[in-house]
């Protein structure tokens, strides 16, 4: 599944659908790491494998692994790798709520999406 790898955990962000919403190639889209693993878990999935904004999920019913907390795979298959600032450069301007904290990310994100206001879940 690809994820919005612009907003890390703890950040919980869905865009919410709406038949007239047009991505307007901007970070406002899909969901974060950190929601897909709390959907996950709730269906008996887990993940598995981040890689860079591809997150691979498996079936703990089906298969018995260990699967990485949201914050594990962000940092092993996201924010560490060597490559990731010259893959996705275009997320420069998002790179600082890495080291925010959860109440700055929220303040960071709401005002980067005040145009969405309504549009989108957010929660740690």
């Amino acid at each position: 599944m690809e994820i919005n790898e612009s907003l890390p955990p703890p950040l919980k962000f869905s865009v919410l659908y709406r038949p007239d919403y047009w991505w307007q190639v901007n970070h406002f889209f899909g969901c974060s790491i950190s929601k897909v693993s709390e959907l996950a878990e709730k269906t008996g999935y887990g993940i598995y494998l981040l890689e860079y904004n591809n997150l691979f999920l498996i079936d703990k019913r089906l298969v018995n692994f260990t699967s990485m907390s949201a914050e594990e795979a962000y940092l092993k298959g996201y924010v560490n790798r060597e490559d990731r600032k010259k893959k996705f450069y275009w997320n420069e301007g998002m790179d600082a709520l890495i080291g925010m904290s959860p109440a700055e990310s929220i303040e960071f994100v709401k005002d980067k999406f005040s145009q969405y206001e309504g549009m989108y879940t957010l929660e740690v």
